[in-house]
């Protein structure tokens, strides 16, 4: 069989903008066309190219869907970040998402109770799922590919406008003023399905109405007259045939590492399907007008399998020496070339996370440091961690001697440096900081 050419779908959208997608009100009782399409978002055009070509000849098969290969461990703890925001929507954001939390072994880190991430400043860090309100649409990166495909400095989630729905100047329809204690009662239950939608994807959920154990590929109308292809070609839309088939065709065929357990046809991760592109109409299996806003009791089965909390967290069982031998899924990919600007930001954030109190986020951040001291622009930054290290805190300290025990620098650091590495030696009692002292000293001076 010969193998077709395709784009790996690794972001996942919510169809639409301002209206429950695939309205009711858009078809007749037959399923006959008589209004036009309504507006889906599809996959940001200016984000295409971290997409690779690849082939498959995979018929898609499976069940419930989860991204196998794109999963968090469980326990691990995800820094969340805004670009943009005000104290009305992330609260709702916060506390919306923090519904799985009851069902996955996986914790949501916002930043403080009484403040929220910001994005851009340094001393955020880097943090795993990073939310915008100004791109077009609703969408999110599928699991850790918000970490691998998506660099530190660009949304993997957005929310286009919500920050301007609810804030402190927005009232309710009935003319409710929008307040911290009061956003989560208020809000419309559509955007909070949204938030739940979105953050199923950032959790490695994939769109359950593509799940082949519903048979609703056979239900919709592929060929002739009002198809699909059509359907969604005309205004406002404009999809070409392949974004109809990343979007509404069998998830397994551009997601091969989609596995599962039971279809959930009541899943938050499941489209509503108009009458108009369906073989029987309303009369079909697969009709449905409306978004589900609540997590389904299979919802709740799949991240509860995947994210077991019968399993200890990785970065807690793990020590630092299994950091230099296992794969660090959550580690943030560093570019191999930056501008000193870009590398200064880069290590700001790196010594921000090397402080903080989750044990995964230090774990990560030292595995970071490994990868930029192993750029061969770093020397400069390399000469100075080593000289001001003595000055630092014992976290830092230990990142530090770690990621020189580990890093093969493309560059020599002058033996007098290691005045500074025994000074950190013998400056503390603790056998951990000592033992890796001695093996970057061993590996750097000798």
């Amino acid at each position: 069989m010969a193998k077709a050419l395709r784009i790996t779908s690794s972001l996942a959208f919510v169809a639409l903008l301002n209206s429950p997608a695939f309205s009711q009100e858009n078809a007749t009782a037959d399923g006959s066309e008589s209004a036009p399409p309504v507006l889906m978002e599809g996959l940001p055009e200016h984000l295409a190219y971290i997409y690779s070509l690849e082939t498959s000849d995979q018929p898609g098969t499976g069940e419930q869907f989860y991204a196998d290969k794109r999963r968090w461990e469980p326990g691990d703890t995800l820094k969340v970040c805004f670009f943009g925001g005000n104290p009305v929507v992330t609260t709702l954001i916060r506390t919306i998402a923090g519904e799985w939390e009851n069902y996955a072994n996986i914790q949501f880190d916002f930043g403080g109770n009484d403040t929220w991430r910001d994005c851009t400043k340094k001393a955020s860090g880097f943090s795993h799922i990073r939310i915008g309100f100004s791109e077009r649409g609703y969408w999110s990166a599928i699991g850790t590919d918000s970490i691998k495909l998506l660099n530190a400095y660009q949304p993997s989630m957005n929310f286009e406008n919500l920050s301007m729905t609810y804030s402190e100047h927005s009232v309710t329809f009935s003319g409710v003023e929008y307040k911290i204690d009061n956003v989560v009662k208020l809000a419309n239950a559509y955007d909070k399905g949204t938030i739940l939608h979105e953050f199923g994807h950032a959790l490695a959920l994939l769109h359950e109405h593509q799940n082949p154990k519903l048979g609703c590929y056979k239900e919709i109308k592929w060929e002739g007259d009002g198809n699909v292809y059509d359907y969604m070609a005309k205004p406002p839309n404009g999809w070409s045939k392949d974004k109809v088939d990343r979007n509404i065709g069998l998830a397994k065929k551009y997601d091969p590492d989609a596995e599962g357990r039971k279809a959930d046809p009541e899943s938050i991760m499941r489209y509503p399907y108009p009458a108009q592109i369906l073989k029987n109409g309303v009369k079909s299996h697969c009709y449905k007008p409306d978004q589900s806003n609540t997590l389904s009791k299979g919802d709740k089965e799949i991240v509860a399998f995947i994210y077991p909390k019968t399993v200890a967290p990785a970065s807690v069982s793990m020590s630092l020496d299994s950091d230099a031998k296992v794969p660090m899924s959550m580690a943030v990919a560093i570019p191999n070339a930056a501008a000193p600007t870009v590398r200064e930001d880069l290590t700001a954030r790196i010594i921000s996370d090397l402080e903080s109190n989750e044990t995964s986020v230090r774990r990560e951040a030292r595995g970071q440091l490994v990868a930029l001291l192993e750029n061969p622009e770093s020397e400069g930054l390399a000469r100075l961690l080593i000289e001001n290290a003595p000055e630092k805190s014992y976290r830092h300290q230990l990142g530090l001697v770690f990621a020189l025990s580990e890093a093969h620098l493309p560059y020599n650091i002058p033996n007098d440096y290691g005045q500074y590495i025994e000074k950190l030696a013998k400056g503390s009692a603790d056998p951990t900081l000592h033992k890796y002292a001695d093996r970057a000293s061993t590996r750097l001076f000798q």
